[in-house]
């Protein structure tokens, strides 16, 4: 038995009750201290915090334009709901009446959700057929109803093969209107293509496989559904020729264009092969190179996910723990949980048909399903679960009358070679953050490449045993399913407020797939195993991450004796993972669970908190990290949000010691003796910080601030190496928003914005910056949460630059690295650093492609800053004088000379007058501020200072992680394996908004070091090393490239 299952066997218990399911019986409502109380329905709140749960902009996927009442058919109930605040009615486009009820009837038909157990739905197939037939609709309005059934096969997976299969009797008598839908669902296609729209082009293609085994759709001939087919193997062929002449012993590559051919074509296959497995000889021959192609794919395919992978969800190469384990089980830590796959070892596969990622996986599905039609001479059965009920219009003869079949158009060839090109541009896989739109480019995690691996197998429990003994076919296939209606259905808030589907309806469609799978199947197992490994998916995609957690709470209200424990379950078991889980995937796993228990009232089995304890006593006594630093991370997420005497109530008196002291804000400078402050050996700076406080509370101008720290002069040794003016002024912002404050993060960042200038003004250099953080260490360095977000804001507004938040957080000496590399608190500031430097490249690429023209700032492009254009900078100045205030109008106004040297003074202080530019910080502050020169020097010289702080973080964070890993492999493994973490995660943000950059703007705009130095970092980490923390180099070095087009 695996260690990961060993103590999953006594815990069932819970499915017949116990502590936590009683928890959701009581009703709906989730107040467990989560932002006081609140009702689940409305949701309000923040989550985790940048990430905002309920303000979701994303309206992709064409989710806009469903056909439906609201979304994805009925199942939902019809009485009227008060929304929220921040959201609208939908506002129905009027139909005519035959179409209205056209559109009921074909989203009715096949919705599991509303579909009771006495009901035929082959009877109901053929009596809407009659029904469509009987009005006389096809025939008057052939274009309205057309439109109806291709969006209803474009975004319902699970009802996508019974209107075809109406469709196919509708084409009996109705062949004039089955054309016109054939060239619909044609347009949609291509368009679809282009789009790079994966999923989409699936369940038409799905779609299209249904018409065909149906009888009423072509396969030979231009537009049949060979040719369609074959232009999705013809990539696939060339480039495993390609690798095939280069060297066939290594590991497949494939590009973003011929991973999403190979997994279009292999998930048409399991719907196809069977018509054409009996058809002419043209389509055999097909069925054979995608066989032979496919089964390269299954053997060789190296996945993104697996443990060598910039995407890896297992970060870590660990031995077998005994020679029982070695019999049974590969070294790869990974084996016990997810599939071994293709690796360069020829470890086998495992037999229950898991797989790295969904492209392997249905490359194995479509194998599995053309070797049993090479072996049986019997007609194939589709299974229940595909709902191929066309089989029995065939049976009845109902199909028999076909005189001419469909197919797409004469020039479709043409058409798919410029809509293909599409295919696969977003490669939006590889982007670390960033909300899924329907831009090309847009940074997001895959819609379809979707990590695969095992969190129950048959030693979990009886209910599981079961589920896992359906066929590898049938756990597919639920997947597909759960995750396509994760796709179409997913709630959202359009940017004008209406609103789309909700997490009532959601939840409806994903337990109706139940129905289509025996009743003692428990395929809740199948779903919640999908959501988990959304979960762990890396890169993180946080729009995603927030409808799953989301998701997760409504399925245990929804149905409080199924669900909790398998979420119970499911959490044991990835908890035992974690010192083995890519610590990326491990924290955002952290992430949920400290939510899910925010929002049940700290509802969790006792006997699991004990079982915790013990692992982590264990792993403290061998001197292990990461069951411990997971733990302190959950602890410490549960200790911003709840009670402390409510927290300590909840959980086990060992990991009390966890809890981190609710200390305020430390304001040394506010008391008299200024005690432990880093300003305290100047004499006066007491008295100063009580002279700023009083003018901060008064809602002193910003301007006279500024000019009054300025006037201030400290005595004391060394006064004027540090910023003591920022470091004071940052101080008292935040002592005098938490005093007597209850909403201390608004009032700081309130107060961060409004007197932002003085901080800009003061702080100027990177050792100004320095000093900044180390007083923001001062003020919270007990206190993780604030001390991370106040940093993020800063970092935001240019107040601290992000290379100096590298440098000050990537620490290379001894003592330093062991405290950064292994500090969940550490690793997320680390991870905002390169989010806002990145973030500030993308901006400025941005601006500068408003402009027009070619740019190119490649590795070796000059990025010193340049001098202002001459015929702009003379006459600059005078537009760059700064308003006025009202009081010194009169002033102003007689031309004061004072008053033009003060203004002169102020300009040359603040870096806005062109001739203290060079001795002005380059800083992130740059391309917010306003620009009154030539607008495309300023938008490049924006753009050089972007890229110029962006290489530097690359530059500082991976020497660091190299440096760790290399010195710390033998002697602290923990740390390697953080280092390895941090490492792949810059490469993959780096590399990959190289590629998002490309695709968006066609400009080039490189963000990390020389391709020399990047070769430098690949070797070193090549030998014995690499190997001892998991990391192939060399499929690293391949992939990034390959990304990066360079």
């Amino acid at each position: 038995m695996s260690r990961f299952h060993q103590n999953q066997r006594g815990y069932n218990n819970d499915r017949r009750g116990g502590g936590y399911n009683s928890q959701y019986r009581q009703g709906g409502n989730y107040n467990g201290g989560y932002h006081g109380s609140q009702n689940y329905g409305s949701f309000q709140g923040r989550s985790d915090g940048n990430r905002d749960d309920n303000n979701r902009g994303d309206n992709n996927r064409g989710r806009n334009n469903q056909p439906w009442q609201g979304r994805g058919g009925g199942g939902g109930s019809n009485a009227p709901k008060k929304l929220p605040g921040n959201m609208m009615p939908r506002k129905e486009e009027p139909q005519h009446a035959s179409v209205a009820l056209a559109q009921t009837l074909i989203t009715r038909l096949g919705n599991f959700s509303a579909f009771e157990p006495e009901e035929d739905l082959y009877s109901n197939i053929k009596a809407m057929s009659n029904a469509l037939m009987g009005g006389g609709d096809l025939k008057t309005m052939p274009d309205e109803i057309s439109a109806l059934f291709v969006k209803c096969m474009s975004q319902l997976s699970v009802q996508g093969p019974i209107i075809s299969s109406l469709v196919a009797l509708l084409h009996v008598e109705e062949s004039q209107f089955t054309a016109i839908l054939a060239d619909k669902l044609q347009a949609k296609l291509l368009q679809a293509t282009a789009d790079d729209d994966v999923a989409t082009t699936k369940l038409l293609l799905r779609c299209v496989a249904c018409l065909t085994a149906s009888g009423v759709f072509e396969i030979e001939g231009p537009g049949g559904m060979a040719q369609i087919l074959n232009f999705l193997l013809e990539p696939l062929s060339a480039e495993l020729g390609a690798a095939h002449n280069a060297d066939n012993s290594l590991p497949l590559q494939l590009s973003a264009h011929t991973q999403a051919s190979a997994y279009l074509l292999a998930s048409t296959l399991v719907w196809a092969a069977p018509a054409l497995h009996s058809s002419v000889d043209s389509a055999s021959s097909l069925l054979t190179a995608a066989h032979s192609a496919l089964e390269l794919v299954v053997s060789r395919w190296c996945s993104s996910y697996s443990v060598g992978g910039l995407q890896a969800v297992m970060g870590a190469y660990a031995a077998p723990e005994s020679d029982a384990d070695m019999e049974t089980e590969s070294a790869d830590p990974a084996s016990r949980v997810l599939s071994v796959g293709p690796s360069a070892r020829n470890t086998p596969v495992l037999a229950d048909g898991s797989a790295w990622d969904s492209l392997w996986e249905a490359a194995t599905q479509a194998c599995a399903v053309l070797e049993t039609l090479q072996s049986s001479t019997a007609s194939y059965q589709y299974p229940s679960y595909m709902n191929a009920y066309w089989v029995n219009l065939q049976a009845e003869d109902l199909l028999a009358g076909v005189t001419t079949k469909l197919s797409f158009s004469q020039r479709y060839h043409e058409e798919w070679i410029s809509h293909a090109r599409g295919l696969g541009s977003r490669a939006t896989h590889c982007i670390a953050t960033g909300a899924m739109t329907s831009v090309i480019g847009s940074a997001a995690s895959s819609t379809w490449l979707r990590m695969r691996m095992t969190i129950f197998d048959t030693d979990t429990s009886e209910d599981c045993a079961h589920c896992c003994a359906l066929s590898a076919h049938a756990k597919y296939q639920a997947k597909a399913y759960f995750e396509d209606i994760l796709n179409f259905f997913d709630p959202v808030i359009n940017e004008d407020g209406t609103k789309l589907g909700s997490m009532e309806l959601l939840t409806t469609h994903l337990i109706a797939v139940f129905k289509m799978f025996p009743t003692d199947a428990h395929t809740e197992y199948i779903l919640i195993e999908t959501l988990m490994q959304i979960l762990l998916q890396q890169p993180v995609n946080p729009t995603l991450s927030a409808s799953v957690f989301r998701l997760m709470l409504e399925l245990c209200r929804r149905d409080p004796r199924t669900f909790p424990p398998v979420v119970a379950l499911g959490t044991n078991t990835v908890f035992q993972m974690v010192p083995d889980l890519d610590v990326g995937a491990a924290l955002e796993f952290g992430r949920w669970f400290s939510f899910h228990l925010i929002n049940t009232q700290l509802s969790w089995p006792q006997h699991y908190w004990e079982f915790w304890v013990t692992e982590m006593q264990d792993a403290e006594a061998a001197g292990q990290r990461a069951v411990p630093l997971f733990l302190r991370f959950i602890v410490e997420r549960l200790s911003y949000a709840v009670i402390p005497d409510k927290l300590k109530a909840a959980l086990p008196e060992a990991l009390h010691t966890l809890i981190p002291p609710n200390d305020p804000a430390n304001c040394p400078l506010m008391t008299e003796e200024c005690a432990g402050s880093m300003l305290s050996r100047f004499s006066g700076v007491s008295s100063l910080a009580q002279q700023l406080k009083t003018q901060i509370e008064a809602k002193a101008d910003p301007d006279d601030v500024t000019d009054w720290l300025e006037a201030q002069v400290l005595s004391g040794d060394g006064a004027e190496d540090v910023c003591w003016r920022g470091c004071l002024l940052l101080q008292v912002l935040v002592h005098v928003a938490v005093s007597g404050n209850d909403s201390a993060l608004s009032a700081v960042v309130g107060l961060l914005d409004r007197y932002s200038d003085g901080l800009l003004t003061h702080a100027t250099t990177e050792r100004d910056h320095s000093d900044l953080l180390n007083m923001l260490g001062e003020l919270y360095g007990s206190n993780h949460y604030m001390y991370h977000y106040l940093l993020d804001e800063m970092m935001r507004r240019g107040q601290i630059s992000v290379n100096a938040a590298a440098n000050a957080l990537c620490t290379t000496d001894s003592a330093g690295m062991a405290r950064w590399v292994v500090d969940p608190f550490s690793q997320q500031c680390i991870g905002s650093v390169l989010d806002r430097a990145v973030d500030f490249v993308k901006a400025a690429v941005a601006l500068r492609s408003q402009l027009g023209g070619d740019f190119s700032l490649d590795e070796n492009a000059d990025l010193t800053p340049a001098a202002a254009p001459e015929e702009v900078a003379a006459g600059s100045s005078a537009v760059k004088k700064r308003a006025i205030r009202d009081d010194d109008a009169d002033m102003a106004a007689e031309g004061s000379d004072n008053e033009e040297d003060d203004e002169r003074r102020k300009r040359s202080r603040r870096g806005e007058d062109e001739d203290a530019a060079a001795d002005t910080m380059e800083g992130d502050n740059s391309m917010m501020q306003e620009q009154d020169e030539d607008p495309l020097w300023a938008a490049e010289e924006s753009l050089k200072t972007a890229l110029r702080n962006c290489r530097a973080v690359y530059g500082t964070i991976t020497a660091s992680c190299r440096q760790v890993i290399t010195s710390a492999a033998a002697d602290s493994p923990d740390a390697g394996y953080m280092a390895a973490s941090l490492l792949r995660r810059t490469l993959r943000l780096f590399h990959g908004t190289e590629r998002l950059v490309s695709h968006q703007h066609a400009r080039r705009a490189v963000l990390s070091a020389s391709s020399a130095q990047f070769g430098a970092l690949m070797h070193q980490l090549a030998g014995s090393v690499a190997v001892e923390v998991g990391i192939s180099s060399a499929r690293w070095n391949k992939q990034i490239q390959s990304d990066a087009g360079r």
